[in-house]
């Protein structure tokens, strides 16, 4: 099939019959015409409010100073959730809607098992993530999981 190049103009024969996405006549012709495309458009840096124009189709700053400082913006937000996240846990266990102290394995293991749940993940719900026993009983329920031995498996018909 022969086309013309949407960049240089240039007929040219395509290698691939099936193949009618091909627009340009090579790789060069094909990333000068995406530059050429992307330098139309205009974009404001979240950063610095600066109007620029991208070089790739998913750029976001204008600048290495700009994407860094947004990438750590980004890192910052990312680990005052998680800090949040942490102490309102650790408040949670505090004020005793979490009871975790003092319970030997055979009472982690019983807590569990009314939550068709294993061991394991009933501590890390609870610890980490700050769940309640009833909320993991509900989900227990909901979930369908029936609790063999150490493995979780999912009830079958």
């Amino acid at each position: 099939m022969i086309k013309t190049c949407e960049y240089c103009g240039k007929e040219y024969k395509t290698h691939n019959t099936h193949n009618t996405k091909q627009i340009c006549c090579s790789f060069d012709c094909s990333k000068k015409l995406q530059a050429s495309k992307s330098l139309q458009e205009e974009r404001v840096c979240p950063i610095c409010r600066k109007v620029f124009h991208p070089l790739y189709h998913d750029s976001k700053y204008c600048s290495a100073e700009c994407k860094q400082k947004g990438k750590l913006a980004q890192y910052a937000a990312n680990n005052a959730r998680r800090k949040a996240e942490r102490q309102l846990a650790k408040s949670a266990k505090q004020s005793g809607q979490i009871k975790t102290a003092n319970r030997t394995l055979a009472e982690w293991c019983a807590l569990a098992a009314e939550c068709n749940m294993d061991y394991g993940n009933y501590r890390m719900q609870i610890e980490r993530f700050g769940k309640t026993h009833e909320e993991l009983k509900i989900f227990g329920a909901r979930a369908g999981l029936q609790n063999t031995g150490s493995h979780v498996h999912k009830k079958t018909r």
